[in-house]
């Protein structure tokens, strides 16, 4: 009988490059010391070239990398995976998703009911994502983010993807290195071809803890400081 290990893949990550608080490498460093992660998308906001840089500083060691961005869709936000150049922000969903599809990536709908952010689970989700012919082509939706305060938003996204018929994914909206890991999604196999096949079955689980208060906490310091001194953080 044929078994596959299940490896744990962080799909939503932030650096230095746009408001995370780790450089990609240091966030490369860290996922390495500290967490059983086999593979991670750097998704920073409307950015690739951070990564990029991950990716340049995993080589040889055991954890892979996942080019990926999260762009800021006139709808809501929207994961890309596997792309090889920015999209850029501002344009409708549809025409944000044709975007990361030509490049040959994977269009995810971020956090879709995440109440702080523009989210496209409040635009019309359930039904622009839905039948044989979307208006919303979607790859899969975003069902555990790590981040989110109620958490009942992960539970409405876990359900939309139900209705709609899409697999999920789990990540952990990481701005600090030490909440890296706390959102994940688990799949059989161990390379970046797994996961996409994973996805397209339906065979991924979106699982984690999320952010304690306290983590919210450093989060929101850090962001202050950054935003009052913009060199207190080095890119």
């Amino acid at each position: 009988m044929h078994t596959h290990q299940m490896h744990i893949a962080d799909l939503h990550v932030h650096t230095t490059i746009s408001d995370g608080h780790a450089s990609p490498e240091d966030v490369i460093a860290y996922t390495l010391a500290h967490t059983s992660v086999t593979m991670i998308a750097i998704t920073d906001h409307d950015q690739i070239h951070g990564a990029k840089r991950a990716a340049a500083a995993a080589e040889g060691t055991r954890l892979q990398v996942i080019i990926g961005e999260e762009i800021s869709s006139r709808d809501g936000h929207i994961l890309a995976y596997f792309i090889q150049d920015r999209i850029a922000p501002g344009y409708s969903t549809a025409d944000t998703i044709r975007a990361i599809h030509e490049q040959g990536g994977l269009a995810v709908a971020a956090h879709p009911y995440d109440w702080m952010v523009r989210s496209c689970g409040r635009a019309g989700l359930l039904r622009r994502a839905a039948g044989s012919t979307p208006e919303w082509q979607f790859d899969a939706i975003e069902s555990l983010n790590a981040s989110l305060r109620p958490r009942a938003a992960n539970t409405q996204a876990a359900a939309a993807a139900t209705v709609l018929g899409l697999p999920v994914i789990g990540g952990s909206d990481s701005h600090c290195v030490t909440t890296i890991g706390y959102g994940y999604t688990t799949f059989a196999g161990a390379s970046a071809a797994d996961l996409r096949t994973a996805i397209a079955q339906h065979r991924t689980i979106a699982a984690g803890r999320h952010w304690s208060w306290g983590d919210m906490a450093e989060a929101g310091a850090r962001l202050l400081t950054r935003t009052l001194n913009p060199w207190a953080v080095r890119a």
